[in-house]
Parts: structure tokens; sequence; C-alpha cells
């Protein structure tokens, strides 16, 4: 999403070789994830912000656009965002990556020590993740 979490994990992951399963290489910046669609202005600022991130700590950007939360929030049910939706709208974007990667990882949006159930990208959450991994392609937060 571009947010602080998912900056956070690049940087605290990107000199750590033994941190992960995998050396990071790319980041994915999908726009639509933070905020809806039809609710975003120019976002030229915002994906430049991200190239120049990339750039700085030496991985490629691949940008990609979702509408899955106008879809989510444009149903009868209304169900909040953060804790029903991101957490799996995150992995389905890594499943539909898969065929790229190795590994992908996901910024948890709190650590264990400051433990909220309340988003779907909480650590005691994402333990689904490896469910949705397959044998050459490995799906965590951190």
């Amino acid at each position: 999403s571009g947010g602080v979490d998912s900056l956070y994990t690049v940087l605290k992951h990107i000199n750590d070789p033994n941190a992960l399963p995998a050396r990071l290489t790319d980041i994915v910046y999908m726009i639509g994830v933070e905020n809806r669609l039809d609710r975003m202005g120019d976002l030229a600022g915002t994906t430049e912000q991200a190239r120049k991130f990339a750039e700085e700590v030496g991985l490629n950007l691949i940008i990609g656009t979702t509408n899955l939360r106008n879809i989510a929030e444009s149903t009868e049910v209304t169900l909040e965002w953060e804790p029903h939706y991101i957490g799996s709208v995150l992995a389905s974007i890594g499943l539909a990556l898969s065929g790229n990667f190795d590994f992908i990882c996901i910024g948890s949006t709190h650590s264990y020590s400051g433990l909220e159930m309340r988003y779907g990208t909480s650590p005691s959450r994402t333990s689904c993740f490896p469910m949705m991994s397959a044998r050459s392609f490995t799906m965590a937060a951190k």
C-alpha cells in the first residue's frame, strides 16, 4: 500500500540476509489498497515517492492497481476494511504475483509486543498465510 507498515518492513529486513526466507528484490506498490480508487486524487506525487524510495534502497518497483477496496466497500454488507479485508486482499495480491517470486513478505500492522487483534495484517491473524502458500512459493507477514 506504500504505508508506514510496508516501508518499515523493507527497512527492517533489507540488510539482514537471515531475516527472511529469501532476499528482498522488489517492492510492490498497489494503488487502491490504502484508499478507494474513486477517492484518490493525482497519483503522480505518490508514485514518484515510491520510485524514489525503491531506488534509495536498491529494489525494483512494481506498481499495480486494485479495485478490491471499492468492491468491498460498495456491497450491502458493510464490514470495516482493516479487520475484515486488508489481510486477505494483500494475500490475494501476493498469490497473483506468486509466479514471479519465491517469497512475498507482507508488512504487519503491529508487532507481537503491540499486538492488536483488530487489523487483518496483525501477526496472529496472518498465521493463515502459510496455508495460502504453495510448494514453490511462501508468504509471510513480518
